[in-house]
């Protein structure tokens, strides 16, 4: 049996996943797998389409950096790169043992700022739906 707790006394608005702390279902790998995978989808995507179109692939965009951000909320104040013990599933043990790398502050944050980069381009470069 599992119980949901919410931060406050509301959910999120999509696509964030949760509040300012880190989840205690999800680790921080199956995040970052998440993240990578609608990343390569959404960048895919946006290569096969006209730019008139890209505004279609925002959400997956924004979906995608949501979960960076919560990869992001496991790294400690001050740490240079999360601990192995804050991956408890065997996905998140494999990727953080296949490249520890990509759990550091600089490669996480590179990361999210070229999620950020690629949203203002779809916001700046498409014309608004309506």
């Amino acid at each position: 049996m599992f119980e949901f707790v919410f931060a406050d006394d509301r959910p999120v608005a999509p696509p964030a996943f949760g509040g300012p702390e880190p989840s205690q279902i999800i680790d921080p790998g199956e995040f970052l797998w998440v993240s990578e995978r609608v990343s390569t989808e959404s960048g895919i995507r946006l290569l096969n389409t006209a730019p008139t179109d890209h505004r279609d692939v925002r959400p997956a965009v924004a979906y995608g950096a949501a979960a960076l951000e919560e990869v992001i909320k496991f790294l400690p104040e001050g740490a240079d790169r999360i601990p192995e013990d804050r991956f408890t599933s065997d996905l998140g043990r494999e990727k953080y043992a296949k490249d520890p790398s990509r759990f550091t502050r600089k490669d996480l944050t590179a990361a999210l700022k070229l999620d950020m980069d690629v949203l203002a381009g779809i916001d700046h470069l498409s014309p608004p739906q309506g």
